[in-house]
């Protein structure tokens, strides 16, 4: 075989070969990201005249399209979607309250898959909140690694969700708490809690939250736990 013949054959495998390697896989493997938190909102981010109740009628969730809901997400799902991930229209989320102590709430977020189908979910969902008045909460919100109880999980901050399968009518559970500047008489209560399954996903309304959590206002800090298996046992304790 002549030399340029053969040099001219091995560059062209060579040139494949690269591309081959270099070329993005078409559908990426899902991250399920550390917990993150969003801390003290900075000033132009809080609404103007907050603090009164506005001329302008609120629009009606049920009118806010989903990039309209994603934009009063604090924080995103840790997760990106799983094989056969929970969609919006998949689900049902309703907060039911726990326990309190000195200046703390505590709740479980229960999601139900009202599906004819399996699906699932992992990791810590995205969280955001409107308030009556029509008003984006700028909650300090963080993603805690905290059990059903409201303790740390095995492993803390290190901790890694497992993938829920839920089948039809199943349904996960997940630890809530609400504290620090609670709302009162005078402030702009609860509208409206929005749960993420997953990130970039549309969102849905949380039942309950409105009556449950009505002292959840403007800039109340939320701790949000991730997806845990349902357990209707679960009750926090004072430990």
């Amino acid at each position: 075989m002549p030399a340029l013949l053969l040099v001219a054959m091995l560059s062209g495998c060579t040139a494949e070969t690269s591309a081959e390697e270099t070329t993005t896989p078409a559908t990426p493997i899902p991250q399920d990201r550390a917990p993150a938190a969003v801390g003290e909102a900075h000033e132009s981010e809080v609404p103007a005249d907050w603090a009164e109740p506005g001329d302008v009628p609120v629009t009606p969730v049920d009118d806010l399209d989903g990039e309209a809901r994603r934009a009063l997400l604090r924080i995103p799902a840790s997760s990106d979607p799983v094989d056969q991930a929970c969609t919006r229209q998949d689900l049902t989320a309703d907060l039911t309250f726990q326990d309190a102590a000195m200046g703390h709430r505590y709740g479980h977020l229960t999601v139900t898959n009202t599906g004819a189908t399996d699906c699932a979910v992992r990791g810590y969902p995205g969280l955001g909140a409107r308030g009556a008045w029509g008003n984006p909460f700028v909650n300090e919100l963080q993603q805690n690694p905290m059990d059903l109880h409201g303790h740390y999980l095995p492993g803390g901050d290190e901790y890694v969700p497992q993938v829920l399968d839920l089948g039809a009518g199943e349904s996960a559970q997940l630890s809530v708490e609400w504290t620090g500047a609670l709302g009162g008489a005078e402030s702009e209560p609860l509208g409206e809690l929005f749960l993420q399954p997953f990130r970039g996903a549309d969102t849905l309304v949380v039942s309950g939250a409105a009556e449950v959590a009505s002292d959840l206002s403007m800039f109340t800090t939320v701790k949000v736990g991730p997806f845990l298996p349902h357990d209707a046992e679960a009750e926090p304790d004072s430990g």
